[in-house]
């Protein structure tokens, strides 16, 4: 009777002993999907925002070529046209050195 309650314990303990193998090797395998999963969406990331820089670069030489402005002239066009599409925007031109008032605070221009 004890052989058998023994033999019993034996195979107890080796079940015990696959289940966590089991239970270990699954989660190697999920961390594993997991990492793979970030890889590709972070890849998948990158080559959007690429692409995304890429095509505004090429935007922008086209702008270049097709108006001839460059530099700092390019860039104020573009800041400008920016400001332009922007909703209840207001600029003002020419108005060096002067005292604006917007509601009850007075603004200076300098």
């Amino acid at each position: 009777m004890r052989e058998f309650e023994q033999e019993a314990e034996l195979i107890r303990q080796s079940i015990s002993v696959m289940r966590s193998n089991a239970s270990a090797q699954i989660r190697i395998t999920n961390s594993s999907g997991e990492a793979e999963a970030y890889r590709i969406k972070q890849n998948a990331e990158s080559a959007a925002i690429n692409k995304t820089i890429t095509n505004q670069a090429n935007v922008y030489n086209k702008i270049q070529n097709d108006i001839g402005m460059k530099g700092d002239d390019l860039s104020q066009y573009l800041y400008l046209n920016t400001l332009n599409d922007q909703k209840n925007a207001k600029l003002l031109v020419g108005m060096q050195n002067s005292i604006l008032s917007f509601g009850n605070t007075p603004v200076s221009s300098k």
